[in-house]
Parts: C-alpha cells; structure tokens; sequence
C-alpha cells in the first residue's frame, strides 16, 4: 500500500470517527433531556386534553403498560424536538469542512430555514389540526355510542401529526435543492405538477389520519409551498445564469 493509499484510509477513518462523535453527541443530548421530557409527560397530556376538545371526558388505558408505554414515548419525542436544532448544527459542522465558502453559506441558511420550517409545520398540526380532527371524532358520536379515547391513540395522533407536517413542510427546502443544482430542470418540475399534485394528497393519506380534514389540511399548503418553491428556485437559477455571462 503506497502512501497516498495509507493518507485516503487515514481520512476515511478521521470522517467516520467524526461522524460517530456527531452520532454520540446527538443521542447524548437527547439521553440527557430524556428523565425531564418524561417527568412533565403527565402535565403534558394534560395540556393536551384541556387544550383539545376532551374536557369532559377521560382517558383511558387498555392495557397493564401502556401509559408506561406512551409516557416513555412522549419523553422521546418530545427531548427529539427540543434537540432538533442541536443535531442539525453538529450534522452542518461535520459537512462544513468539505464544502467551499458559498456552500457553507447556503448550506447554513438552509439548516435554519429547514429548522423554522419543521417548527411551522409542527406548530400547524398541534395547534389547528389536531383539535380539528378531534371535534371532528367526538362530533360523530350518538346516543348509546360515546367516545372512549386511549391515552396512547390520543398522544400517538399529536405526535404523528406533528412529525408528518414537519417533514411535509421540508417540500421547499427539497425542491429548491432539486431544481437549483439542476439534478431536476424547472420545466420538468412544472410539466410534472399534476404528478406531483397527486402524489402530495396520497402521502398527506398516508401521513394523516383517515379524515378530509386533515388530509386536505397537510396536501393544500404543501402544494402551496411547493409553488412557491419552484418560484424562489427560477428566480435563483436566472440569477446565477447572469452572474456566469
């Protein structure tokens, strides 16, 4: 093995024990915030009972753990949001060093407006679908048939619509990385919308509870930032032709 063989291993070697550290730091910082995400997990689903529109009535468990189960399972997720900002900035040091000074500086704004853009689209499924959907289950109730809600399908819809608009909300981010490096041109992008059209409200199907409330509430505004993506990445991709003439 010759030297520039034995230098291309070393740095290998530097990357993934790097990107181990990053791995460790990032499970640390949750196992750290873990034990207090999961003491306030009780006032927590409380909150979330108050704040939805299940006043009167009570949350049950249906099995010998499951509250147990969905506490442990709000602590995580919950200690995952909080270090959500944490993660990205160790995953945008580890890559920083490979890329050039112009990159840096996309790659940064794109690591915080994918982070606000997360946060919105969390923010969008607690605060305005989730008590939808909820009105929505208990409006469909009948004399003689009453709602008996678990605690683990309640907090499991919270948290799945939290996720599924954060990472739905990523579409701008996404396309824009698509258009502007030209893996996908602009007008491929735009003769493919009906396409893409459809294939927004079935992941918003399969993201969302089985209701057309919130399935058109995920699939509108995602096809609205997706326009407004594909707007943002022509006006980019024009510029950067006239700086290059």
């Amino acid at each position: 093995m010759d030297d520039c063989d034995k230098k291309q291993k070393n740095t290998i070697i530097e990357h993934l024990d790097e990107l181990r550290l990053v791995i460790i730091k990032s499970l640390v910082s949750i196992a750290i915030l873990f034990p207090i995400c999961y003491y306030f997990s009780l006032p927590i689903i409380e909150w979330l009972k108050q704040f939805s529109c299940l006043r009167a009535y009570s949350l049950v468990y249906l099995h010998p753990l499951e509250l147990f189960f969905t506490r442990l399972k709000i602590g995580f997720f919950l200690s995952l949001y909080i270090c959500f900002p944490y993660i990205t900035f160790q995953a945008w040091k580890f890559v920083s060093p490979a890329l050039f000074k112009n990159e840096r500086y996309y790659l940064r704004r794109f690591v915080i407006l994918s982070s606000l853009l997360f946060i919105v689209g969390a923010c969008l499924g607690l605060f305005g679908i989730f008590p939808a959907v909820l009105n929505f289950a208990v409006h469909m109730s009948v004399p003689g048939i009453t709602p008996m809600i678990s605690v683990s399908s309640f907090t499991s819809l919270a948290l799945m619509l939290m996720l599924g608009f954060g990472l739905v909300f990523q579409l701008p981010i996404f396309v824009y990385i698509l258009t502007y490096t030209g893996l996908v041109k602009i007008q491929t992008m735009k003769k493919s919308r009906p396409i893409i059209i459809v294939s927004v409200f079935v992941i918003s199907a399969i993201l969302t509870p089985p209701d057309v409330i919130s399935q058109l509430a995920m699939a509108i505004p995602s096809i609205i930032l997706f326009e407004i993506s594909l707007q943002f990445a022509s006006i980019a991709k024009k510029r950067g032709e006239k700086r290059s003439t």
